[in-house]
């Protein structure tokens, strides 16, 4: 993780609407390796990624499922269902076999759930993605992965809904993730945290919460919304 407020130390910038947006959008690496297209993005996840993984994994996997699971595990953090605050992108009919033809990977390829799991908890320890529980437990909508590299989670939106600008809901959505992957990574022990998604449960109003924060006993709840926007 790279954090924003470290990002702007690094390059010695000012809190601002513009240097935010910046680092949603291209932050996340130093800037000879900045993710700003598809070919640095695609470069970055077949070095970085990949490669390890398939070195990790190899009396496993073969190179070809390892980057079949790389990219499936990758689609969970921008899925419709995630960015369920982007109505565009929620109502679009992308599946991950869309996904991974666009990122030129043979949907024939067999993949199993449990190296799916595998590789997601791989991915969480080496913090690549968090992964962060549905605080309905009774909604179909059981978790999330949030990817800790804003730039490649913008760049990596971008390709999959066919986009050469990112508006001002989903830069919110990235915000929104940078929140969740700052505060999970900062946690304090005697505190767990969820996002909360009613949807999907039959009868009931949808809810929605970005994050809350609640303690082990829960007698204190914390409840955020974050906002996209200038402070004035």
């Amino acid at each position: 993780m790279f954090t924003y407020d470290e990002y702007r130390r690094v390059y010695n910038l000012p809190y601002s609407q513009e240097v935010c947006d910046i680092y949603l959008t291209e932050g996340g690496l130093f800037k000879e390796y900045v993710i700003n297209d598809y070919s640095s993005m695609k470069a970055y996840i077949e070095t970085s990624i990949v490669a390890n993984l398939a070195e990790c994994l190899h009396a496993e996997l073969t190179p070809l499922q390892a980057r079949t699971i790389t990219y499936a595990v990758l689609f969970k953090a921008i899925c419709p269902s995630n960015l369920s605050n982007v109505p565009v992108l929620r109502e679009s009919d992308i599946e991950l076999s869309n996904f991974l033809t666009t990122m030129g990977i043979d949907i024939n390829i067999t993949i199993e759930n449990r190296d799916l799991i595998r590789v997601a908890d791989i991915f969480e320890h080496t913090g690549i993605i968090v992964r962060v529980k549905n605080f309905d437990s009774k909604s179909s909508i059981k978790e999330r992965y949030y990817i800790t590299n804003p730039s490649l989670a913008s760049q990596l939106i971008k390709v999959a809904y066919g986009l050469t600008s990112l508006d001002d809901a989903i830069l919110r959505h990235l915000f929104e993730a940078c929140a969740m992957v700052q505060l999970t990574y900062h946690r304090i022990l005697e505190h767990d945290i969820y996002f909360l998604d009613s949807e999907g449960r039959i009868a009931i109003p949808k809810k929605e919460l970005d994050i809350v924060v609640i303690d082990n006993k829960r007698e204190i709840v914390y409840l955020f919304e974050c906002i996209h926007s200038q402070i004035h």
